[in-house]
């Protein structure tokens, strides 16, 4: 179990949070700046426009299309940082996830997040006012519902009602950095 300490980026406004979590990779704050090349390239949250810009400026770049938790988990015991998107609001977010650590709540296993607009609360599926999103533990559980498993929010707030968890299903996009 790796974490890997990278300083936290939030992001300014409702649309850069691709660009917080890019930022927080590379180690600038320049948000603004990186928000600005990805639309010169294409559409800002687009995956490939993410890793066009991403892929010159980092060590090592490996993106899945349809990744699972434990590809993430394995990711992260290699030293990568990871950046993906959930159905955190009702057009999606970015964020990035760090590393991972028992769960003794659950018996299983949480990852550790740097969410750069701030706390999710999975049980109201709502963000919390006013909270910082730094050095977050999202539970495996809340990763799987709102990354993996659905495809909107109301979707992945049912799937984390429910309480499923299935590690090796494949379903996030992970975008994988070593820098």
């Amino acid at each position: 179990m790796s974490t890997k300490v990278l300083d936290y980026v939030a992001q300014p406004n409702a649309y850069t949070c691709q660009s917080a979590c890019i930022a927080k990779v590379l180690g600038t704050t320049d948000v603004e700046g990186i928000r600005a090349a990805l639309e010169a390239i294409g559409t800002p949250g687009s995956p490939a426009t993410m890793g066009e810009y991403l892929k010159p400026r980092v060590q090592s770049y490996k993106f899945l299309m349809s990744g699972s938790l434990e590809d993430a988990k394995d990711a992260l015991d290699e030293g990568c940082v990871i950046i993906t998107h959930g159905w955190f609001t009702g057009s999606g977010h970015v964020i990035t996830l760090v590393g991972y650590e028992p769960d003794p709540v659950t018996l299983s296993y949480r990852f550790i997040v740097d969410d750069p607009w701030m706390e999710f609360s999975f049980p109201d599926a709502q963000y919390i006012p006013g909270s910082s999103g730094d050095n977050l533990r999202y539970s495996s559980y809340g990763i799987y519902a709102y990354c993996v498993a659905s495809s909107s929010l109301d979707h992945a707030t049912r799937i984390y009602a429910q309480g499923r968890l299935l590690s090796s299903e494949k379903g996030a996009w992970l975008h994988i950095i070593k820098n």
